[in-house]
């Protein structure tokens, strides 16, 4: 068996269509990393203040305030962020993301905090965290637990989610143009007279036929990932505000998500639900493959599939089938979205988050599975003509 996945392994990755495909999608992929990164609003802000001479002050303020999360750490983010202001009005503002997201959460939303802090400062007055009425923790809904949320870094982390999901989009593409070809290649070619007619040909030879595409869907998947995390790493000071609650992620505003989760936690939850979603999407284009004649057709029709979902859920906007068009992979790579859908209590099928991933999980891995049997069955019955 280890032999004949060698040699359908080495078929694959030998043809022009899978090389140019890689080829296309490293090209891909570094246009993620360039604007997902580079020219995402943290990328772009960090770039103008280090031109202005506050070199990453987003960063410098997050771990300046990092810890424990309550009612005065934001106070004290918000007092030094208002007098940061003050004393930058004379030129040129920097954007400290990390604070801004707080402030927007934080200020009252009867005054416009931002214009009288100009005010003040024509009058050569300043404008004090003590004459603002913040809103308190409790009444903006934050989720509480034994033990308190943690504050830190959290915009590097919001970049990486987006930037993940794009990754995943064209991690599906590659490998529905890959998997298109493991049967429909042999088809065109008719190959399957002479194949079916071997020893092991509607046998071993087809279930490593499954197994290769699996394996190399999976090797994409990891090395895809891998390269995104690394550049994360590389971009973005490391692994700064790792443990900060997802609760505490301004950018996201899960403020009552349910679960005790980290950034890092939900970093690996969303990888492991697009693992069950590519799992899904190998199972249906290798049944795609066993039935279309080419494997140009094979590929029109798998990426339909694969995109369709995504439009229907436009004209579907509520009632059961909205929320089974959700379970699809193409709907499941916005990891916002994803998180705020499955811990609402009323809007998806269980009330509890846990309850909600895992029966996706679960649903995405018994499609597979029975896409997997389909294709079996189905070949080892092809008739020959």
């Amino acid at each position: 068996m280890i032999s004949i996945i060698r040699f359908e392994m080495a078929k694959i990755v030998k043809t022009k269509r899978f090389i140019g495909s890689l080829l296309i999608s490293v090209l891909v992929l570094s246009g993620i990393f360039i604007i997902g990164f580079h020219y995402s609003q943290l990328g772009a802000s960090e770039v103008r203040n280090q031109e202005l001479g506050f070199n990453q002050l987003s960063r410098k303020k997050a771990n300046a305030h990092a810890g424990v999360f309550n009612n005065q750490t934001v106070r004290l983010i918000l007092a030094d962020y208002i007098a940061d202001y003050q004393n930058n009005s004379g030129g040129e503002q920097p954007f400290d993301q990390f604070s801004y997201n707080i402030a927007n959460t934080f200020f009252p939303k009867d005054r416009d905090i931002y214009l009288e802090m100009i005010a003040a400062n024509k009058k050569k007055q300043t404008l004090k965290i003590d004459q603002i009425k913040l809103t308190p923790i409790k009444k903006i809904g934050f989720s509480s637990f034994s033990k308190p949320l943690i504050i830190g870094s959290y915009s590097n982390w919001s970049e990486l989610f987006k930037v993940t999901g794009s990754v995943f989009i064209l991690i599906s593409v590659l490998v529905i143009i890959t998997g298109s070809t493991v049967f429909a290649e042999d088809t065109a070619k008719k190959m399957n007279q002479l194949l079916f007619i071997t020893k092991y040909g509607r046998t071993k030879m087809l279930r490593a036929k499954i197994y290769t595409a699996t394996v190399l869907s999976l090797f994409i998947f990891l090395v895809a990932h891998g390269l995104t995390f690394g550049y994360f790493y590389y971009h973005y000071y490391g692994m700064d505000g790792w443990n900060g609650s997802i609760q505490t992620n301004f950018d996201l505003k899960l403020f009552n998500f349910p679960l005790e989760l980290n950034h890092f936690q939900i970093y690996l939850m969303i990888l492991i639900l697009q693992l069950a979603s590519l799992l899904m999407i190998v199972g249906i284009t290798l049944l795609i493959s066993a039935i279309a004649k080419t494997p140009f057709s094979a590929v029109i029709i798998a990426t339909g599939i694969f995109f369709l979902p995504k439009g229907l859920i436009l004209i579907f906007t509520s009632g059961v089938l909205n929320k089974l068009l959700y379970l699809l992979p193409i709907n499941l790579y916005d990891s916002e979205k994803m998180l705020t859908l499955m811990s609402a209590k009323q809007g998806f099928f269980f009330n509890q988050f846990n309850q909600n991933f895992i029966m996706t999980i679960c649903i995405l891995l018994l499609t597979n599975l029975i896409s997997n049997c389909f294709t079996y069955y189905k070949l080892q019955h092809a008739y020959i003509e």
